[in-house]
């Protein structure tokens, strides 16, 4: 087993604010379920503008909300210059030892194994453990669905990136019945797949680098943001998709050779379009929240690619308003506006 051998951080980073929050107090989505990360967080539309069609959503192994050394969770910047103001959080260990404090090391293990998906899309050659995954069916209303990510790793330490410790990472994508997943979790340009080994920065100890410098982001010391060695720029997955489609998609990581040193990846909230927004009459998105002065009419309009078939149902409050069922619909009082948009097939 190897050792951890991060560098103390200085009191001055170890006080309050130094470190990302993770599952904790204030933050009500601390206590939300996967399914409600992925709809209310994950999913464009998270200011409950828009309602997406997500089914089946689930995290492997199964960890409960209540578990608190679960490998899932909310993350929020809090007072840090973290890339991503919040979102959803994915590591081979624990989920909260991700921020909240300073920890020593990271290399708590979640009991489970490999992922047959992982070493297809990846092509690991040393064997992986501790994998976990978040899986969800989704159903988008544009040919393109894209969201916004961060690969971190303690692996970016002891020269470890250029001895073979890869911590496996693979962002899938496919149509249901489909048997080949698509792996997002790829650099521009055919640079090769995101991970410790092939991002490298220069220097800093490590023998084969520069590998895609570009794509690194940061080393842990002096400014203690996570408890990771290392991350990479704020990086983006996008596919192209048939709207109307149901597609699964499967974010999955794991150790390598060992659960010493963890992995995980941050998913920016709002980041994950499937292309649902609501705009005004000049075709701008409009915020989560906006001013009707005087019970003005207010036009709004569901922007999505246009299907064959489509059906729109708007609620107000919560609750379905009769015979609007277009694509527009003129607000006249103040309150919570949604749209549902419904697909054939």
């Amino acid at each position: 087993v190897r050792k951890s051998e991060k560098i103390k951080p200085s009191a001055a980073a170890l006080r309050a604010g130094a470190f990302i929050d993770v599952n904790v107090p204030p933050y009500t989505p601390s206590n939300y379920t996967p399914e409600q990360l992925v709809k209310n967080i994950l999913i464009n539309g998270g200011t409950n503008c828009t309602t997406a069609n997500v089914t089946n959503v689930t995290v492997s192994p199964n960890h409960d909300v209540t578990n608190s050394n679960r490998f899932w969770g909310y993350f929020h910047k809090g007072t840090t210059n973290f890339p991503f103001t919040d979102g959803i959080v994915l590591t081979t260990g624990y989920a909260s030892e991700a921020g909240n404090n300073y920890v020593a090391a990271v290399g708590q293990s979640v009991g489970t194994g490999s992922d047959a998906d992982l070493v297809t899309a990846t092509g690991a050659t040393v064997s992986l453990t501790d994998a976990v995954a978040l899986e969800f069916d989704f159903v988008p209303n544009s040919n393109q669905v894209k969201f916004n990510y961060i690969f971190v790793s303690d692996e970016y330490t002891s020269n470890y990136p250029c001895t073979g410790y890869s911590d496996a990472f693979a962002l899938l994508l496919k149509k249901v019945g489909d048997p080949t997943y698509t792996n997002l979790a790829i650099l521009p340009g055919g640079a090769g797949p995101v991970s410790a080994t092939n991002i490298v920065p220069a220097g800093n100890g490590f023998s084969c680098g520069p590998i895609n410098a570009g794509y690194f982001g940061a080393l842990a010391n002096p400014h203690l943001v996570v408890n990771y060695f290392g991350r990479t720029t704020p990086l983006t997955a996008i596919a192209d998709v048939i709207p109307g489609q149901t597609y699964h998609f499967k974010m999955v990581l794991a150790d390598a050779k060992d659960p010493s040193h963890d992995s995980a990846v941050f998913l920016e909230g709002g980041s994950f379009d499937v292309g649902i927004k609501i705009v005004d009459e000049a075709g701008v998105v409009l915020p989560g929240s906006i001013n009707m002065c005087d019970n003005t009419p207010k036009q709004l309009k569901a922007q999505v690619a246009a299907i064959p078939g489509m059906t729109y149902q708007w609620y107000k409050d919560g609750v379905a308003i009769l015979g609007a069922t277009n694509a527009v619909y003129i607000a006249n009082q103040p309150g919570v506006y949604t749209v549902k948009v419904m697909v054939p097939g």
